[in-house]
């Protein structure tokens, strides 16, 4: 079985589009849809990185810019949960 990074990021990406649309209208204190959107985030964080990495132009050069970009998309996640 092979994993696909692109389609995970697209699956993921609706998915979170989708936990946009419920936070209005579940409560603020929801264990489950912030256990949902953490588990979100969680995973969608080692996505962009994983999809640089199996890039076939990939060199050593691209790795500095990987670790930076993927910090900047982890931060801008944060916000989904909170």
């Amino acid at each position: 079985m092979q994993f696909s990074v692109k389609k995970a990021i697209e699956k993921v990406q609706d998915w979170m589009s989708a936990a946009e649309r419920l936070r209005s209208r579940v409560s603020d204190d929801d264990e489950v849809f912030a256990a949902w959107c953490t588990l979100l985030r969680d995973f969608y964080q080692h996505l962009p990185p994983l999809l640089k990495l199996s890039h076939k132009a990939l060199t050593v050069k691209s790795l500095p810019h990987i670790s930076s970009s993927s910090r900047r998309m982890a931060n801008s996640l944060n916000s989904l949960s909170s």
